[in-house]
């Protein structure tokens, strides 16, 4: 009797999807040749990694638990609720999100899908954290090498 009702509970638990995770991964590459200041305002998960050049590169993951596909090509490509917004004024760039506050994804049955959105952001060597989300950018001794 209990094998009976695992196997119906594994045939629902199929049918309603909920193993299934979709994701895209976004990049965003914005030039910092001028750039003395980066302010960054995003609400969800933020990672910073260093890299040489000059250019500050945002690499987007979204992902959400059991949407359907349709649902989830249409938020992606007919909708701002990934989109980055980056403002340059002078030798300030603020990135931040278009969609500052997103809500709530409901399926058709009325459950809640899971959403998660994390970025790693990949700043030029010389930019050091402020506070506030502020990196700024320090000058470098050009007769000193970095290792």
């Amino acid at each position: 009797m209990s094998m009976k009702y695992s196997l119906l509970f594994f045939l629902w638990m199929m049918s309603r999807g909920l193993w299934s995770q979709q994701y895209e991964l976004r990049h965003y590459v914005i030039s910092a040749d001028s750039v003395v200041e980066i302010q960054v305002l995003l609400s969800d998960s933020v990672d910073y990694r260093f890299w040489p050049g000059n250019y500050v590169l945002v690499e987007q993951r979204i992902a959400l638990e059991h949407p359907s596909k349709y649902l989830f090509v249409h938020l992606l490509n007919k909708t701002d609720r990934y989109a980055l917004d980056t403002l340059r004024e002078g030798s300030h760039l603020r990135i931040s999100a278009k969609e500052i506050v997103r809500e709530s994804l409901l399926d058709k049955d009325g459950i809640p899908i899971e959403e998660q959105i994390t970025y790693i952001i990949y700043l030029p060597r010389a930019f050091r954290p402020q506070s506030g989300g502020i990196w700024r950018k320090e000058e470098t001794n050009p007769d000193i090498e970095e290792n």
